[in-house]
């Protein structure tokens, strides 16, 4: 399906003129990209914002941290990358700096004062795949809502746990809930209203979006939930601390095939997960992955 969504996108903007336009947020200034839709509307459009710290260095299999400000004007006109993954192709170039956001907002007029609903899609792909740039906002924006998209950390980058604080896991939800941060505290900048805010994905961005419904960790970010097909209590969205295998066996499996350390203590595990090269995590990691239940690729780790 991308490659005919990115060639219709592009048939779509072809006829029309992009020109920049500047936004300032809490942490600084954002330069999007503002396209005609008729003699007196326009959406204006920011690409790969960051809302969070790149998870790298220390950062990597640890809660996501909020990201600070910058100087200048950071150029939001390009899609960033999507977070790491194996799916073929991807949907975007990936790196492990993903944490990104994108808006497609209505321009404001001067009969148009009024604060607009936002929406907040979460893309599913098991867990281990998928990104925001794959979903385009543009027919909701043309309606009158703040659309935006987000990336969040996935396999065993976004859910590796040890069962206990040093790999808690769950990283994937934390970044969802960090974008939400973001964008409660910066969505008015866009238009958007900071109080009527909907989540909704399907496939596992639907299972995530069930899960926040429920987070006291995401109370106060949002105001709706739509769930497409998956919700918190499906087979294949959590796993239980009792679970055959558990996320403990499951990361020492990964470990094991790694040559990591696996009766040294959590520390010592995570410590060597944390300096393997990227593709052989994620390729040992796909190794392991079993079909235990309704998605035929069950990510083994949250």
């Amino acid at each position: 399906m991308l490659p005919t969504l990115v060639v219709l996108v592009a048939v779509s903007l072809g006829t029309t003129t992009a020109t920049d336009v500047v936004v300032t947020t809490r942490l600084g200034q954002l330069r999007g990209s503002r396209v005609s839709t008729g003699p007196s509307t326009y959406l204006d459009t920011f690409l790969g914002v960051p809302y969070a710290k790149p998870p790298v260095g220390p950062l990597r299999l640890a809660a996501t941290q909020p990201v600070g400000q910058w100087t200048g004007t950071l150029d939001a006109t390009r899609y960033g990358p999507a977070c790491p993954q194996l799916s073929h192709p991807p949907p975007a170039p990936t790196s492990e700096d993903c944490l990104t956001l994108n808006i497609i907002a209505p321009g404001s007029t001067p009969c148009n004062h009024n604060p607009l609903p936002v929406m907040v899609f979460i893309h599913g792909g098991g867990f281990w795949e998928g990104g925001g740039i794959s979903f385009n906002g543009t027919e909701l924006a043309r309606k009158g809502v703040v659309f935006v998209t987000i990336n969040y950390r996935l396999d065993v980058l976004g859910f590796l746990s040890t069962q206990d604080d040093v790999s808690p896991g769950n990283y994937g939800l934390l970044d969802a809930i960090e974008s939400l941060k973001w964008i409660k505290a910066n969505i008015a900048s866009f238009g958007g209203n900071p109080s009527d805010v909907t989540i909704f994905g399907e496939s596992a961005g639907s299972i995530i979006s069930s899960h926040l419904r429920i987070s006291p960790l995401a109370r106060g970010l949002f105001q709706k939930v739509i769930m497409e097909s998956g919700f918190s209590v499906c087979k294949w969205a959590f796993i239980l601390p009792t679970a055959t295998p558990s996320p403990l066996t499951s990361a020492q499996a990964l470990a094991t095939k790694l040559g990591c350390p696996v009766n040294q203590g959590s520390g010592a595990l995570v410590t060597c997960v944390k300096n393997q090269p990227l593709d052989r995590l994620l390729n040992v990691s796909a190794s392991l992955r079993v079909s235990k239940c309704l998605e035929p690729y069950c990510c083994l780790f949250f």
